[in-house]
């Protein structure tokens, strides 16, 4: 996982490259999605992908929905959590047309900023794949 550091992001894709004799797969970023995404970790996940590895970035679980589309762009083929893409028919249809695989749990979990995600037992209208979710603020 890159960590929140940015200048460190490059070395991070060299050494996962370096490992995937070893098993390593991917890398992945997770943190505050209210800043935008540093221009190195940006190289150090073209790093990655162009020696094979696969790539995960958090998005839009604490942020908006125009986050998958940005990591997509970067170059996720995974998106962690990434609840608020619900909110935006237009980013969800997007996500379904890139084929994003989206990691979600089914358990209430503090997520980044202080907040707790819950989700719904039953789907809303349209989106059959996917439940909805609700965001709660934490106290």
């Amino acid at each position: 996982m890159f960590c929140p550091c940015p200048e460190r992001a490059v070395d991070a894709a060299e050494l996962a490259v370096k490992f995937g004799s070893r098993g390593v797969v991917g890398v992945d970023i997770a943190g505050d999605e209210l800043l935008p995404m540093d221009p190195r970790h940006i190289e150090g996940f073209k790093k990655a992908k162009d020696q094979g590895l696969h790539i995960t970035i958090h998005a839009a679980e604490s942020g908006p929905a125009a986050n998958v589309r940005e990591a997509a762009e970067i170059g996720a083929e995974r998106i962690g959590h990434g609840y608020h893409v619900l909110d935006d028919p237009e980013v969800y249809q997007f996500a379904k047309e890139q084929k994003l695989h989206f990691e979600v749990s089914k358990l209430i979990f503090p997520c980044e900023q202080q907040c707790y995600a819950v989700i719904s037992l039953s789907p809303p209208p349209g989106v059959p794949h996917l439940q909805r979710v609700h965001q709660l603020q934490y106290v």
